[in-house]
């Protein structure tokens, strides 16, 4: 799906670097904006990843931090997709372990 010099290697670096960075730090911060509300929360996550799918990536491919395969629209499905995932497993997870009026958040 992306394409990034120096090999297997350097692809496994640059995906941890892109999944643990801000990619969990985006996910998270967006779950605190929209406050559970799955409106909001599509909303933003819309205008993010419209951000990131097409001039985001079109910066680090001219700097050639790395170039993905797909084109901008097919990847902007695929980050909206695991968005979406991640708000039912986030919904699945409360209903599993509710939040009692003790716990500190």
């Amino acid at each position: 799906m992306w394409k990034v010099k120096g090999g297997r290697r350097n692809v496994t670096h640059t995906a941890f670097l892109v999944l643990f960075g801000p990619y969990l730090v985006m996910t998270v911060w967006v779950f605190y904006l929209s406050k559970g509300k799955f409106l909001l929360y599509a909303l933003i996550n819309i205008i993010a990843d419209f951000i990131y799918a097409y001039p985001l990536v079109a910066l680090l491919k001219k700097f050639k931090i790395y170039h993905i395969k797909v084109k901008s629209f097919v990847f902007f499905l695929v980050i909206f997709a695991a968005a979406l995932l991640n708000y039912s497993f986030q919904k699945a997870v409360e209903k599993l372990y509710p939040q009692t009026k003790d716990t500190f958040v």
